[in-house]
């Protein structure tokens, strides 16, 4: 097993990060690699937020590996090969450190006051923004009448070298997970005064040219789509809305960091932020390189 052959999950017993947890135990057991299942805290953390009551007198550490042994042992099939890890830092700092060490990391939209303590845009922005390798924030999944329960993975591309490393691990995120992938581009209508009287719309070359850009990712991640079944959206919206109507129902949405026009200062997109707080399904947020 190499270095990074492990997957590494941020638990603090919140819901949202025993959510967070299942997906990261479904993720390895499919790639047959190492489980670490991290809980972090610093100093700062109400230790009855954190540790579910233990007081300033409890050997917090302890206190911390028991709880993470008792949730292995009720959440962790017996056959997979797993590790815990209490640490005392700031949670994002102790997630991104950790990325060295992982070929994805998985957290939930908010937790206790531990590692997910808090509200995204904090510690799941940071982290997704910050972080080496993929990062996935298991948001909770919409149900309902209207929503779309074919299981796959939906993927946005604007043609950016960002966008296009999130294809490329959507598609072997894909074939290891059997599934159908979605490959979305987004554009958006011209304003009227973008037209002139006696001037067909350009509205239909301008959804061509979406369709056209999706076709020229495929060709130059072919390898990569091997036994994959593809579909393609061309959608007259914003990217960041198309991500988010298409992941109602879907398995993983899956961003690059970064799109078009994206600021080397700037951590994290805007479209990558935007689908992270609204889409209905656990959403990967790919780094640049």
């Amino acid at each position: 097993m190499n270095g990074t052959a492990r997957i590494i999950v941020g638990v603090d017993h919140s819901e949202e990060s025993l959510n967070a947890l299942g997906f990261a135990v479904e993720e390895a057991a499919l790639r047959r690699v190492e489980l670490e299942v991290m809980w972090a805290w610093s100093d700062h953390t109400p230790r009855s937020h954190a540790f579910g009551g233990a007081g300033d007198g409890v050997d917090v550490q302890l206190s911390a590996q028991r709880q993470l042994e008792g949730l292995v042992e009720s959440r962790v099939p017996e056959d997979l090969d797993v590790t815990i890890r209490a640490v005392v830092d700031k949670p994002d700092t102790a997630l991104v450190d950790s990325a060295e060490r992982a070929e994805l990391l998985v957290v939930g939209t908010r937790g206790r006051g531990g590692l997910l303590g808090l509200r995204l845009g904090s510690v799941s922005v940071k982290v997704a923004g910050r972080a080496p390798c993929p990062v996935v924030v298991v948001r909770p999944t919409a149900d309902g009448p209207e929503v779309n329960t074919e299981p796959r993975i939906v993927v946005g591309v604007d043609g950016s070298g960002s966008a296009r490393n999130a294809l490329r691990w959507a598609l072997t995120e894909a074939s290891v997970r059997n599934l159908p992938i979605v490959v979305v581009n987004g554009w958006m209508e011209p304003t009227v005064a973008a037209t002139f009287p006696g001037m067909a719309s350009p509205i239909d070359a301008i959804g061509r040219a979406a369709s056209e850009l999706i076709e020229a990712e495929l060709e130059m991640t072919a390898q990569d789509a091997a036994g994959v079944t593809v579909r393609v959206q061309a959608v007259c919206a914003s990217g960041a809305s198309a991500l988010v109507d298409e992941s109602r129902g879907a398995s993983l949405v899956v961003v690059g960091s970064k799109g078009q026009g994206g600021l080397s200062r700037v951590l994290l997109g805007s479209v990558a932020q935007q689908v992270m707080r609204h889409a209905e399904c656990p959403v990967a947020v790919i780094p640049q390189s």
